[in-house]
């Protein structure tokens, strides 16, 4: 399963800000078992519940470092500096495309190559 902070049909641009997350199964042919919830915990609470819901997977806009190095610590993949409308995003995941430069948030690539030379979606 894997997990998408959403604000009207687009990836959230803060996660640790959402106020809803959409569940979707990893497959494809899972479709009618996705489901929203909303978020009324903080951001730790949150990821514990997540994984604990087993959730392996967050694809995400922006995400604080400490928000990041927990959801890691508590084994969750984290990919963030994501954008874009969910089915698109969702499908660029499934064909391995997320470090296409549309699925960027701004000023993301920028950052990234400073560290290394990681794409936006390289994290995780």
């Amino acid at each position: 399963m894997l997990a998408i902070p959403v604000f009207r049909d687009r990836v959230a641009p803060v996660f640790d800000w959402c106020s809803r997350i959409i569940i979707i199964p990893e497959k494809e042919t899972d479709k009618e078992s996705s489901r929203q919830i909303d978020v009324r915990e903080n951001t730790f609470k949150l990821m514990r519940k997540l994984r604990e819901q087993g959730i392996r997977t967050v694809i995400c806009g922006a995400m604080s470092l400490e928000a990041l190095n927990y959801g890691r610590s508590i084994g969750l993949k984290i990919i963030h500096g994501i954008v874009g409308e969910i089915e698109d995003v969702l499908q660029a995941y499934r064909d391995q495309k997320l470090d296409q430069p549309q699925y960027c948030l701004p000023g993301c690539r920028e950052k990234r190559r400073r560290r290394g030379g990681k794409n936006c979606a390289g994290a995780g």
